[in-house]
């Protein structure tokens, strides 16, 4: 289904927050209808503070390695877009 449809459905959509493929991964076992990158979770799981402390190719790679190991739609928590980046 397509994510923007899950959000018109007779009954709540859950979202299960994930920080790494294995954790992506229970969420599908679950039964989850999608899931959410928590830009936290992935922050202290790499040894920094939420806020954007980490690179933007940090984030990404984790990303596309969640999106890679999963079929579930999700939504990335890009803080404030890390727009003051240049690279």
């Amino acid at each position: 289904m397509v994510f923007k449809k899950l959000h018109n459905q007779n009954y709540p959509l859950l979202i299960c927050n994930v920080w790494d493929v294995a954790s992506a991964k229970i969420a599908e076992k679950l039964s989850f209808q999608a899931i959410g990158i928590s830009s936290a979770a992935i922050a202290t799981l790499l040894g920094y503070k939420d806020g954007e402390n980490m690179s933007f190719s940090e984030l990404s790679y984790l990303v596309k390695r969640i999106i890679a190991k999963t079929k579930l739609p999700l939504t990335v928590d890009l803080e404030s877009g890390y727009s003051r980046e240049s690279s």
